[in-house]
């Protein structure tokens, strides 16, 4: 994934499905993705860039939705500037949580494969990133719980 002229280029879902990135039976029960991230960006710089990532414009009240998915970004109601430093478990205090749902079950793996992509990429603007799903293991590096990433 490389930014061209500041948009991210995410690799399309059917090339991730194609190589395999997302073998076997989905049907997980419960799609819902809490993503807790990191960044010391302001919230509407935030907004912004998860706004080119996705290709989808936010409402007021910071919500995106395409096809497969409704997304809120919201403030961490438990950020806090000194535990999220904590390893392990300061993920829970990062600064930004955003909640997916998938609202179309008949493209669970175009949404996994969406959010494996997403996390990347975030992880390439050197933000912390860490999923809590029921999927976890779909994702890249077990959705970044326990992983000391090197963002430099």
């Amino acid at each position: 994934m490389v930014a061209v002229n500041g948009i991210w280029d995410l690799p399309p879902v059917d090339a991730m499905l194609k190589r395999g990135a997302l073998k076997g039976k989905m049907m997980f029960k419960d799609l819902s993705c809490k993503m807790f991230i990191h960044t010391d960006k302001k919230t509407d710089e935030f907004v912004a860039h998860i706004e080119e990532i996705v290709r989808v414009k936010c409402d007021e009240f910071r919500t995106f939705e395409n096809d497969y998915f409704a997304a809120d970004v919201l403030l961490n109601k438990w950020y806090d500037e000194h535990k999220h430093t904590v390893f392990p478990d300061g993920f829970l205090y990062y600064k930004y949580l955003l909640k997916f749902e998938c609202i179309d079950k008949n493209k669970e793996k175009d949404y996994i494969a969406f959010l494996h992509s997403f996390m990347s990429v975030l992880w390439e603007m050197n933000m912390k990133v860490v999923a809590a799903c029921d999927f976890e293991e779909k994702l890249p590096r077990h959705g970044g719980y326990g992983q000391q990433i090197n963002y430099s």
